[in-house]
């Protein structure tokens, strides 16, 4: 069929009305550059951006119970790409690769759920962290056969041999670490946990290699005036951490308090507690004490910031 002049024009509006509808919801969908809880119900999504992406992202929640929930992750329109499927119990978190196929770059942490509905916790992970996509993690590809699910953790396949020899299988019982050992394991591997871990990178970097003459030089380059006084290098090391240190205390049955700490020769700061699940590996709650912000996406800027600059005395304050 043949479009008359008319219909062309009246086509051409229709077209870009949709397209100025579909601009509108995505510009209107919020950034999660943070972290963001999220209540859904059954058979509800959520949709997202993530920094420095254009990408719509959707959290849909499949089903969910007193004890549980099933959570899919993913690119908008959600049942024609890759789908992440997480199984999660209440408590329990997953990192998840749904913009880079390298690292993870959200957390997911079921805060709690109930029959009708489940509050989700999302936290950015920027890619500069190498999060690993947790094991648990599950993906279903929409283009390959009947919908199957793939884990996507790695596996490692062995050549196969022809060789007719007994093969003697050895046993060797698992090494079950330390329940407080575990404890840090898990809360290393947390968002928070990795940016801690990268502020003690940045400290032992930093402190290794200001020297005296740096710090007075970029000072005074940057402020005008040589360091003196409570601003001198000596005054200025004694207040600066080196390092940071861990360790974890038992609240009773799998719950532990990871403690991390400024390791300061002028005394030892505390920088955060994080609160883990050592049974379902996961994270429940943490309390940011430390000099670089008091919430995640504060100490995320901070992070940022140090450690983007070629300054080795940035930390001290030049």
């Amino acid at each position: 069929m043949k479009l008359g002049f008319n219909q062309i024009v009246i086509l051409i509006a229709v077209l870009l009305a949709l397209l100025l509808i579909v601009f509108t919801i995505s510009s209107s969908i919020p950034e999660i550059s943070s972290s963001a809880t999220v209540t859904l119900s059954k058979n509800s999504s959520y949709y997202f951006h993530l920094p420095n992406s254009e990408n719509v992202y959707a959290v849909y929640l499949l089903s969910s119970s007193a004890s549980g929930a099933t959570i899919y992750l993913g690119s908008k329109p959600l049942l024609l790409s890759k789908i992440y499927v997480l199984n999660l119990s209440s408590g329990a978190s997953a990192n998840v690769s749904i913009g880079n196929e390298t690292y993870s770059d959200i957390n997911v942490n079921l805060a709690s759920s109930s029959t009708q509905s489940s509050d989700i916790i999302l936290t950015y992970i920027p890619q500069g962290f190498g999060v690993k996509q947790s094991s648990n993690v599950r993906a279903i590809n929409p283009q390959g056969s009947g919908q199957q699910a793939i884990a996507t953790s790695t596996q490692s396949t062995l050549p196969s041999t022809t060789s007719t020899s007994p093969q003697t299988t050895v046993s060797q019982p698992a090494q079950k670490l330390p329940a407080s050992s575990q404890a840090i394991i898990d809360a290393n591997a947390s968002p928070l946990g990795t940016m801690i871990n990268g502020f003690k990178r940045i400290f032992i970097t930093q402190t290794s290699e200001c020297t005296q003459q740096k710090y007075q030089t970029n000072f005074a380059s940057k402020y005008g005036f040589a360091p003196s006084g409570s601003l001198s290098f000596q005054n200025q090391s004694a207040q600066t951490p080196s390092s940071v240190s861990s360790i974890s205390s038992g609240l009773g049955g799998s719950i532990y308090n990871v403690t991390y700490y400024e390791v300061v020769s002028a005394g030892n700061r505390q920088f955060a507690i994080i609160q883990v699940n050592i049974t379902s590996n996961s994270t429940i709650k943490y309390n940011i004490t430390g000099d670089f912000g008091h919430t995640y996406s504060s100490m995320l800027e901070n992070y940022t910031t140090l450690n983007k600059t070629t300054d080795p005395c940035a930390i001290f304050g030049a």
